[in-house]
């Protein structure tokens, strides 16, 4: 019972005690994000209240403005002629042939080749972009072909070899539509009518004749008749005919009569033609050389001593020994007329009678006719000019009697006498 009391009694003096002390928060603050500062409060274990909630009143939109339309483009101001044309032969890879490009090209003034980027008319050219219909007239022009030495370009612009023509074509044909008439002599005798603004007609449209299908390097064509005279071509596609005289009304048409290598000739046309063969290897043997097969045989101009199967390898020749070593220094040495680089390599070579320095060089001058020195002269019936090339030019007149060949002219440096160039 003692024990009791006292505990009751201790308790009380305790919350006697408690009632007598307050709680002390820290004096910090909070600020929120309306600017407001809140102290902690003491009757909520000192934590901070809330913040106050701001409530933001919301504006009503009003109705959205129209679109403003785009302003137009302004019209493309035509560029200038510029006196500049495009290579017909260059593309921007650096191969023949103008560009490549999906909707067309154009010449810009500035002389290079430009791709369509809408719809095969409009060109950037020069920082801005030009359209063909707009301003057809900004656009620069195509350079005349400009072909190698001893070709021309025909009518269609291919660079072609000159052609023999026993008429001027313009004589022989006629055009009722054309003003004028200019005669074209590469690859074939071609007439070009033109009508008083000095457009092309097509020659469909007029009594023209034309040999271009026939001539040198033509469809593949490496001889050929000219319709009066037989023709070969050298590899460098010049034409060597013979001189027969023909007159014109017994002219025939022109037609092909051997190939290059890997064309056959037509038979009925006339015409080179490509070989297509199957993709069959059945080899065969043909002057010692293998083909695919019988077709790619007489497609490459194979002769008919062929027989089945791969031609037979070769035995192998053993290298030839080495006999001596000498080094690379130029110190030449002439031997018998022959130049050595130095008098290692000529005792290698079992050279005799050398002398030092290199062999002198002997200049040969071709003849012109058989005359030495002659630029020109008459062979007994035609007269004939004489060119570097050794092919000499000669007129085709038919001549009864043959007369004594003579030189006309002389090179620069020398003249003639009694028929000599001295």
């Amino acid at each position: 019972m003692t024990m009791k009391l006292t505990t009751l009694l201790i308790l009380s003096i305790l919350f006697s005690l408690s009632n007598a002390f307050q709680w002390v928060c820290l004096n910090d603050v909070k600020t929120c994000p309306d600017g407001t500062n809140l102290k902690r409060d003491i009757n909520n274990n000192c934590a901070f209240p809330d913040c106050p909630i701001t409530i933001i009143p919301i504006v009503p939109i009003g109705p959205i403005p129209p679109m403003i339309p785009p302003s137009p483009i302004p019209p493309i101001k035509p560029i200038p002629p510029i006196s500049m044309c495009c290579d017909p032969l260059t593309r921007p890879d650096g191969t023949n042939g103008n560009p490549i490009c999906t909707e067309g090209s154009a010449c810009c003034p500035d002389g290079t080749w430009s791709c369509s980027i809408g719809g095969g008319t409009t060109f950037p050219c020069g920082g801005q972009l030009l359209n063909s219909i707009v301003n057809p007239e900004a656009f620069g022009t195509v350079c005349p072909t400009i072909c190698a030495s001893g070709q021309c370009p025909d009518p269609s612009g291919s660079c072609r070899a000159s052609f023999n023509c026993f008429a001027n074509p313009c004589q022989v044909n006629s055009c009722p539509a054309a003003t004028t008439c200019e005669s074209n002599y590469c690859g074939g005798c071609h007439a070009i009518w033109k009508d008083a603004n000095g457009n092309v007609i097509d020659a469909a449209n007029c009594n023209t004749i034309t040999t271009a299908a026939v001539g040198c390097g033509v469809d593949h064509c490496n001889g050929y008749n000219d319709g009066c005279n037989i023709c070969g071509c050298t590899p460098s596609g010049i034409p060597l005919c013979t001189m027969r005289a023909c007159p014109i009304h017994a002219m025939q048409q022109p037609f092909c009569t051997s190939c290059e290598s890997g064309y056959t000739l037509n038979s009925i046309t006339k015409k080179c033609e490509g070989c297509s063969c199957p993709m069959v290897y059945d080899p065969v043997c043909c002057d010692g050389k293998t083909y695919g097969n019988s077709c790619e045989a007489g497609c490459q101009g194979a002769s008919g001593n062929c027989n089945p199967g791969m031609c037979a390898v070769p035995p192998m020749i053993p290298p030839t020994p080495v006999a001596c070593i000498c080094t690379m220094q130029y110190d030449p040495v002439c031997c018998n007329g022959v130049t050595y680089s130095n008098s290692c390599q000529a005792n290698c070579k079992g050279a005799t009678g050398c002398n030092p320095g290199a062999c002198p060089t002997l200049l040969v001058t071709p003849s012109c006719g058989g005359f030495k020195n002659c630029a020109s002269y008459n062979d007994g019936c035609n007269d004939c000019i004489c060119t570097n090339t050794g092919i000499d030019a000669c007129t085709r007149r038919m001549c009864i009697v043959q007369g004594t060949p003579k030189c006309t002219r002389c090179d620069v440096g020398y003249r003639l006498l009694e028929n000599v160039c001295i």
